[in-house]
């Protein structure tokens, strides 16, 4: 059974009221972080396997799906820990699974904040995205499930860059969409910034204020007079404790036509210093080409490649989809 409360270290945590402060600063946890992090509390040094987390926090289909747990712990200890790197409450225990080490017979101290006065209101949910999905698919979505599950699994393990790539209406943009879509209503992300460099438009001026506008803050301390190198850090900092999606549709408008390199250079410095500096910022490209990237980052980049539109079947329950009542005659 899960205590009321919990008091480790600097951690206060209350798992049935969705509460948790470091410090006395509130941190943000996605639902299946929760959902993890009450399987730890519910089993206080215990050692939980891959596979029992796996079934508690996912479900009794999921058996084999390792990479799941590693990428939440991960996530977890980012969040909790004083040092991932050396954690003191989420325990590997090799071979095995993991342990959530504390004594949970100790008194629960005070909570680290008092509760603000009834009569002030409550802070804003933050904003999950900024700007639109590119395209509204969800109802309409046909095929595409192998490189859907790919493209979401490579999404939540982390990966630096992920490009989608293939000629003009092949569904790249609808595969970002409804993956994207799929991922916002799970809540398994701190944000997303959502561009098209054919209806938002693509800069880094863009990225940067999206971004300010998904934080809540501004970035006045990485003016635009500095160079481009030292506001992509500072944004990457700033991004740090949470788990960022940044889309760039159509990026196919700022590519070279015959060398595929991105030749808007202050982006061209963005995706190189993001790719060697690595955050939690994951950016996801659509473009009818292969991003020419230099060979020192490119090994970060995985692609899923659309040469092919769909077949036959799901090809005719699209077309149905879109015109249910067959006055386009589709």
């Amino acid at each position: 059974m899960t205590p009321d409360t919990i008091q480790i270290g600097n951690l206060h945590i209350e798992p049935a009221a969705y509460r948790l402060t470091k410090a006395g600063e509130p941190l943000r946890l996605t639902p299946t972080e929760w959902a993890l992090l009450r399987e730890f509390t519910s089993h206080p040094n215990q050692v939980l396997t891959h596979r029992a987390l796996l079934r508690r926090v996912w479900g009794d289909e999921y058996t084999t799906e390792n990479d799941y747990v590693h990428t939440y712990v991960s996530r977890l200890r980012r969040k909790l820990e004083d040092n991932a790197a050396h954690p003191q409450y989420i325990v590997t225990e090799a071979g095995l699974g993991y342990r959530f080490s504390y004594d949970a017979d100790d008194e629960p101290a005070p909570p680290a904040v008092e509760e603000p006065p009834a009569d002030v209101a409550p802070a804003p949910h933050p904003l999950s995205a900024v700007n639109p999905l590119p395209q509204h698919v969800d109802e309409r979505f046909v095929g595409r499930e192998a490189q859907l599950v790919q493209l979401k699994e490579l999404l939540l393990a982390n990966t630096r860059l992920i490009g989608i790539y293939g000629r003009a209406g092949v569904g790249k943009t609808a595969l970002a969409s409804r993956a994207l879509s799929d991922l916002q209503q799970s809540g398994d992300f701190d944000g997303m910034v959502l561009l098209s460099a054919a209806s938002t438009g693509i800069t880094l001026s863009r990225v940067l204020s999206d971004f300010d506008r998904l934080l809540g803050t501004t970035s006045s301390a990485a003016p635009e007079q500095q160079p481009v190198i030292h506001r992509v850090t500072h944004l990457l900092d700033r991004l740090r404790d949470g788990d960022y999606i940044l889309l760039l549709d159509n990026l196919e408008h700022l590519q070279d036509p015959t060398t595929y390199a991105v030749n808007d250079d202050e982006m061209a410095t963005f995706l190189r210093a993001v790719l060697e500096q690595g955050s939690t910022l994951r950016i996801l490209v659509t473009s009818r080409y292969p991003l020419n990237l230099p060979r020192t980052v490119k090994h970060w980049e995985r692609i899923i490649a659309l040469e092919d539109g769909l077949d036959l079947d799901d090809g005719v329950a699209f077309l149905r989809r879109s015109d249910p009542d067959g006055y386009a005659g589709l």
